[in-house]
């Protein structure tokens, strides 16, 4: 009864032995898990990478690329991020900015490039007209003189046009600053519809003018160069006048701002 007490008080201790081939078993198949779960991070920071770094590194370099061809339309979408706006979304947003500025620099170009065209075409038909009217051998000697001042108010006007063409470098600079202008509005149609006279002649046309005296106008926008708004004017009755048919054109020009009162 003792000797069975005894055996049964004492816990079996069951050992299993390590073989040499158990444990290279182990040691590979911990091998392969750890070469399974690097090549799986390695494929999740790829992709990551490339849907944040790399592709829009990408799209930079592409739109950076058609804006050197001229393209400015190009536009970048911001990269999504977690962590809020970071540097390289800075990035595009000053790409995008820089992108739409030069789209405005070049539609300023191609507009001021018309505009000059058409500044330029007023005075240059004026000088052109009364030079060929000055080769009339019959011309009386007081009409010439008169056609030949013409010709230099004429050569006058396209000169400072030029010159305030010279002058956007300096408006550019902040150098000078536009001003408001006040002019005589009745006196500026005047000298305008003068400077065709020759067209009116060789048409057969006869000028009924009511241009109401010292009106004074002042300009709504700035303007760097006095005699800006004669140009425009003159630009105007050029229109009308060669456009015209003999059966008595109509040229008005009416405005519904206030004039300015005779203290101004």
């Amino acid at each position: 009864m003792s000797h069975k007490g005894q055996t049964g008080s004492n816990p079996v201790n069951m050992e299993v032995p390590l073989t040499l081939e158990m444990i290279e078993v182990a040691a590979k198949l911990t091998f392969g898990n750890v070469v399974l779960i690097s090549l799986l991070c390695t494929v999740i920071d790829s992709m990551r990478r490339w849907f944040t770094v790399t592709r829009p590194v990408q799209r930079i370099a592409d739109a950076a690329e058609k804006i050197t061809e001229g393209d400015f339309s190009v536009h970048i979408q911001p990269v999504f991020s977690m962590g809020g706006q970071d540097g390289l979304n800075t990035i595009i947003h000053s790409f995008n900015r820089m992108a739409q500025e030069l789209s405005g620099i070049e539609t300023l170009r191609t507009d001021f490039i018309s505009n000059v065209s058409h500044e330029l075409k007023t005075p240059l038909a004026v000088i052109q007209n009364y030079g060929t009217m000055l080769q009339q051998p019959e011309l009386p000697e007081e009409l010439r003189q008169e056609y030949a001042k013409t010709v230099t108010d004429a050569s006058r006007r396209l000169a400072d046009l030029i010159t305030n063409i010279l002058k956007l470098n300096k408006l550019e600079s902040q150098q000078i600053y536009p001003e408001k202008e006040v002019f005589d509005l009745g006196e500026q149609l005047c000298e305008c519809l003068l400077a065709f006279e020759d067209i009116w002649e060789e048409k057969g046309m006869e000028l009924d003018t009511d241009i109401a005296e010292d009106v004074a106008v002042r300009s709504r926008r700035p303007v760097c160069q006095p005699g800006q708004h004669r140009r425009g004017a003159g630009q105007r009755v050029s229109g009308t006048v060669r456009k015209a048919v003999v059966s008595a054109p109509e040229f008005q020009r009416r405005s519904k701002g206030k004039g300015l009162t005779a203290h101004h």
